[in-house]
């Protein structure tokens, strides 16, 4: 065997094709760092919403602030564009729970031809928890972000054309909320 791989290496190609490959192999597995593009992308998306799961409804609010701000900044002749959100709860976790259902039927028939079916469901959930350390903790599904409640919008070009009713169509549709919930107005001075 090892005569095999010393004649084998012995040959000048098959040598260049092993350390070609070693290289190969290396470059593959060097991680690599993407350019940015001036703009914030998918890794500043990532990061912000790092920063909106992990701080608390004012640092969401702001965040969504910042967020809606440079989108409607940039629908055609909105100019200058202010936001306010406000939300009505706060962040919601969502436990797994363990949840055990009986169900029992019984039939009863009386002297007179009678019957009647009696039906009993019991229901029982516990919570999951997770032990770590000498610890437990639940085991946390997921976790909501607050809901918006209402959204101001100062631009400066509301009231023009269309742009008041495009502003708040967007608005709309980004939260899910209706339109008696989102107020558009005129954004004072431009600053």
């Amino acid at each position: 065997m090892i005569e095999k791989l010393t004649s084998f290496f012995q040959n000048k190609t098959n040598l260049v094709v092993v350390v070609l490959a070693g290289i190969l192999l290396m470059v593959i597995a060097l991680p690599v760092k993407k350019e940015e593009d001036g703009q914030n992308g998918a890794d500043g998306a990532k990061e912000e919403a790092a920063v909106i799961l992990s701080g608390s409804e004012e640092d969401y609010a702001r965040a969504m602030e910042r967020r809606l701000e440079e989108t409607l900044s940039r629908l055609e002749g909105a100019g200058e564009v202010k936001v306010m959100i406000t939300l009505s709860d706060s962040e919601e976790t969502v436990l797994e729970k363990d949840v055990t259902r009986s169900l029992s039927e019984t039939g009863e028939e009386d002297g007179e031809g009678g019957k009647r079916d009696i039906k009993t469901e019991d229901t029982a959930e516990n919570t999951v928890f997770l032990s770590e350390s000498g610890q437990s903790f639940p085991y946390v599904v997921k976790t909501l972000p607050p809901k918006v409640e209402g959204v101001i919008v100062l631009a400066e070009g509301a009231g023009e054309g269309n742009v008041s009713m495009e502003l708040l169509d967007a608005v709309r549709v980004i939260f899910g909320i209706e339109a008696n919930r989102v107020k558009v107005m005129k954004l004072q001075g431009g600053n």
